[in-house]
């Protein structure tokens, strides 16, 4: 019955952000930018993966460090990490998805999902499998940064 309601929950968000006219989905890409290989990216991350498959469904940001390269480049508590370096997260498992961090550059470009988004799908409800990869929005406004450094 729970999955039934988390379904139902799902389609109507997706719904009422399609709205009648779908536009792309609101994500930011983000430069994590390093002194040296040894400085840690300055994030605590979570991640959900499917139990049937074993692929990402969401990576969050938990916590940011305080004057961290993350800070640095405007992550913030509750952000969704889409992509890293290009390679999308939903097509990793979860040691793979946390090898890309490890494996992280100097210059790391991320493509987040901002919590102001990630927190109205959560209100709302998400992608049948689980996933925000598939959500587009024309109703949310887009919001502003603040990038401290770059």
């Amino acid at each position: 019955m729970k999955n039934v309601i988390l379904r139902t929950k799902r389609r109507l968000g997706k719904r009422l952000l399609l709205g009648v006219q779908s536009t792309r989905m609101i994500k930011s890409k983000i430069i994590l930018k390093r002194q040296s290989l040894d400085e840690r990216l300055g994030i605590a991350i979570a991640v959900e993966n499917d139990e049937n498959n074993g692929r990402v469904l969401c990576v969050r940001i938990e916590q940011v460090e305080e004057g961290s390269a993350a800070q640095r480049s405007g992550l913030l508590p509750g952000d969704a990490i889409v992509r890293i370096d290009g390679q999308s997260v939903h097509s990793c498992t979860r040691i793979e998805c946390l090898r890309l961090f490890a494996d992280a550059k100097l210059l790391t470009e991320l493509v987040i999902l901002p919590v102001e988004i990630m927190e109205a799908i959560d209100k709302i409800g998400s992608a049948d499998d689980g996933s925000y990869k598939n959500i587009q929005n024309t109703n949310i406004k887009k919001p502003a940064r603040k990038h401290e450094g770059n």
